[in-house]
């Protein structure tokens, strides 16, 4: 991409001399990918006195503050960019359960959460009194599977509990 990355020899010789992990010497790679030769040339010369006398989460910290002062600009503009992203994520299954992630603006993020709250009460309400109650976090999430089919949301705030087949 004609801009300069982190020098591969470096982390390729901290690699071999076994002071960071390979995954280590990616991350810090991919953190200078868009930097220019002058800026990388910075963050190497901070870094150096600390491959593999640093745990990995500090160096990285300090890899991202490297980044950050060596290209200010830079650095304002891709948080600005992470600031408005907006997203979904679905994770893989496991122990069939799947774990979905959503980035959205404040707002938008509350109503969702209300809304699968006030969903989680009417359940709470309406299961029969023999069984175990559920906890409120397990009924919101009961919720947000309620509220993948709108149709059957509809149907059980309107007094029909479609988990049921009964009226509420």
């Amino acid at each position: 991409h004609g801009r300069g990355h982190a020098d591969d020899a470096s982390a390729y010789d901290a690699v071999v001399a076994g002071s960071i992990e390979v995954w280590v010497a990616r991350k810090l790679i991919t953190l200078t990918a868009d930097l220019s030769a002058d800026a990388v040339a910075e963050v190497n010369a901070s870094l150096a006195p600390h491959l593999g006398t640093l745990p990995t989460g500090r160096l990285l910290e300090k890899a991202e503050s490297a980044v950050a002062n060596a290209d200010p600009a830079g650095q304002a503009a891709k948080f600005e960019e992470e600031r408005n992203q907006r997203l979904m994520h679905l994770s893989r299954v496991k122990d069939g359960h799947r774990t979905l992630f959503i980035r959205t603006d404040a707002v938008s993020a509350a109503r969702f959460y209300e809304t699968a709250t006030g969903i989680a009460q009417r359940m709470a309400e309406a299961e029969a009194p023999d069984t175990q109650p559920a906890g409120m976090n397990e009924l919101r999430a009961a919720a947000v599977g309620l509220l993948a089919d709108p149709q059957a949301a509809v149907d059980f705030l309107a007094g029909s509990d479609p988990r049921r087949g009964k009226a509420v």
